[in-house]
């Protein structure tokens, strides 16, 4: 019988599930580059990534796109939040619906946004033949 460890194995030693797949979602935090220069906001999640962002009923997750980045104005004097705050445009919806949106109303959850990206594109293949 094998004597199990608690330490992990090989490659990525030590990382979560989460933090795995943040990794790509995510711009380097300064620590990791040794570069700050060419960082504008370390740690956050990138532009014109696709995520899922709460909608304005504050109840349903709705597929977004983010498209600017900015610092929060609490962010100096609340270390338990995001520093940062991301302009989202909702795919589904009117532009009007575009907002500013702390972290904590965004998923980051490639498969669903992946589903909800096929689904779209597939509905706007639908509509584009029935057009013709």
């Amino acid at each position: 019988m094998s004597k199990k460890t608690n330490a992990p194995l090989g490659k990525g030693k030590g990382k979560l599930l989460d933090d795995v797949k943040e990794i790509g979602y995510r711009e380097p935090l300064e620590s990791e580059t040794g570069n700050s220069s060419k960082i504008k906001f370390p740690g956050a999640i990138k532009k014109n990534k696709h995520v899922l962002a709460v909608w304005r009923d504050n109840k349903s997750w709705q597929l977004a796109k983010i498209l600017e980045i900015r610092r929060s104005a609490n962010a100096d004097t609340d270390k338990k939040s995001s520093p940062y705050e991301y302009y989202v445009t909702y795919l589904e919806h009117e532009r009007r619906n575009d907002r500013w949106v702390p972290e904590v109303m965004l998923k980051i959850d490639e498969e669903k946004v992946n589903l909800e990206i096929n689904k779209l594109d597939e509905e706007k293949r639908k509509a584009d033949e029935e057009a013709q």
